[in-house]
């Protein structure tokens, strides 16, 4: 694993910020990049908008998703050509997640070679809980696997996680219905258990973000541990 120059990381998370600022007229606070031969990942915090804060006060919570769902199919074409252009790299896959209330979020790129990192203490542990946790919900993964991007930054890649009954409503066309829920309730699960994922990982959990690949049968969870370094870009 190479990890690009902090210059480097600096310069995107800049184009980052005026980005986003330019699309929905405020950018996040904090960007954090990192960039490495396989994988991009994103940390943005302080990020909502005033109509944004209104819809939330109002309870609109999926009219903020689908709009930012909106807003970002326009946005990934343009931030793979940007990293490609800087970078010489190509993005296979991007994945995204918010959390509103807490105005974080996460973008994950992938590159088509990507393929987990060095293990780490208590790997198997954690993929363990995950699986357990995951088939609480819905049904344990055929399979998980999981590695740091960077020391705040766990990554874990869950693969045939799908019941039969979600597989009928994805080709029924209520794929985005079930993100939205699937979402949710799959947050506030790690959430509720954040405490298992601390005494594995020996630092606490300050963020959770998952996504799919319904295509894919695949699901991708970042867990950001406790953030105490200083951002690469500030707004």
């Amino acid at each position: 694993m190479k990890d690009m120059s902090k210059n480097l990381q600096t310069e995107f998370g800049s184009y980052i910020g005026r980005l986003f600022r330019n699309q929905f007229g405020k950018g996040p606070e904090s960007v954090f990049i990192t960039i490495d031969d396989s994988f991009l990942s994103i940390y943005l915090r302080n990020f909502l908008s005033p109509l944004e804060k209104a819809l939330l006060d109002q309870r609109q919570d999926q009219t903020v998703y689908q709009t930012r769902d909106i807003i970002m199919n326009i946005l990934m074409p343009e931030i793979k050509l940007h990293f490609h252009t800087m970078t010489g790299l190509e993005i296979n896959d991007m994945y995204y997640d918010w959390d509103l209330y807490k105005r974080t979020g996460f973008i994950l790129g992938l590159m088509s070679d990507y393929s987990e990192a060095q293990p780490y203490p208590a790997q198997e542990q954690v993929n363990h809980l995950i699986g357990n946790l995951s088939e609480k919900i819905q049904k344990r993964p055929t399979s998980v696997s999981s590695s740091f991007l960077n020391p705040k930054t766990l990554l874990i890649n869950r693969k045939g996680v799908l019941t039969m009954v979600e597989q009928e409503l994805i080709s029924s066309g209520y794929m985005e219905t079930l993100r939205y829920t699937k979402k949710n309730l799959e947050r506030t699960m790690f959430f509720n258990n954040a405490f298992n994922f601390e005494a594995l990982l020996s630092e606490r959990v300050g963020d959770v973000f998952v996504d799919w690949d319904f295509r894919k049968d695949e699901s991708h969870i970042i867990l950001v541990l406790n953030q105490n370094r200083k951002s690469n870009h500030s707004k």
